[in-house]
């Protein structure tokens, strides 16, 4: 579980969850969620929803996920928008071009205090949306409702999930629960600047998000790397600035 998450934090996901065969799992494309509430408060949530729900479905055996990397390097390239207008066409192209059989598209609507969130997976080979899922509740609630929504997935693409396979999956969840709705902003946000390479804003986010959420592991991962990064090029900076004082002596 730890290398998988910090792998998927940093650059994209395992392409085979741990003891499956790539030939018997199913390719599946997670784009980050898109924010049509008309606030601009949840931009950044679509990428943290993105993250839930690829590491809930890590845990499922006959899932084969698609790196997120290269899944948004191709969606930048392309200059595609994660709205309504990525229609089933469009998405089989991206699907084809990352080898992915399945493609989940979500969104983002709220009404505060409520907040509802919309899924629908689209088969690649055909372009047919073979799933919807819709859950809507309390802002406070966030959690639960990505839980909820989650479990609706993995039923509209036919995996069937063993008693084992499910317990898992449930505790797998309880194990990066994160408590609230500003703790997940704030998560996602630092996510993005971990996107951007920004590690010293990413690391300040996450040492907010690490005391809010204590025992969250995908977090206290984050964190560490993102704090990894901070030290490694304070690093670099004193070489190099050593370097230069060095050569000024010596001419």
């Amino acid at each position: 579980m730890l290398p998988f998450l910090l792998t998927f934090l940093m650059a994209g996901v395992d392409p085979s969850p741990s003891g499956t065969s790539t030939l018997d799992a199913t390719p599946l494309a997670v784009l980050d969620f898109h924010n049509n509430s008309g606030n601009s408060r949840y931009d950044a949530l679509g990428r943290g929803l993105a993250v839930m729900m690829v590491t809930d479905l890590s845990e499922v055996p006959s899932v084969q996920l698609v790196e997120r990397s290269r899944l948004q390097e191709l969606v930048t390239e392309l200059n595609l928008q994660q709205d309504s207008r990525f229609d089933p066409e469009t998405a089989q192209q991206v699907g084809l071009l990352v080898g992915a059989e399945y493609m989940l598209f979500g969104s983002i609507a709220a009404l505060e205090p409520e907040i509802r969130l919309d899924t629908r997976i689209v088969q690649v080979s055909t372009g047919e949306i073979v799933k919807t899922a819709q859950v809507t509740g309390k802002e406070k609630n966030l959690f639960d409702l990505q839980d909820k929504l989650a479990e609706e997935l993995i039923d509209g693409i036919e995996i069937s999930l063993s008693p084992e396979q499910r317990e898992a999956l449930r505790a797998s969840r309880e194990k990066n629960r994160i408590p609230d709705m500003e703790t997940m902003l704030a998560f996602s946000e630092a996510l993005a600047y971990m996107d951007q390479e920004d590690w010293v804003s990413a690391a300040e986010r996450l040492a907010v998000v690490s005391r809010n959420a204590p025992g969250t592991m995908m977090v206290q991962l984050a964190y560490s790397e993102a704090q990894r990064r901070v030290a490694d090029s304070a690093r670099n900076r004193a070489r190099e600035t050593g370097g230069r004082i060095l050569r000024g002596l010596t001419n």
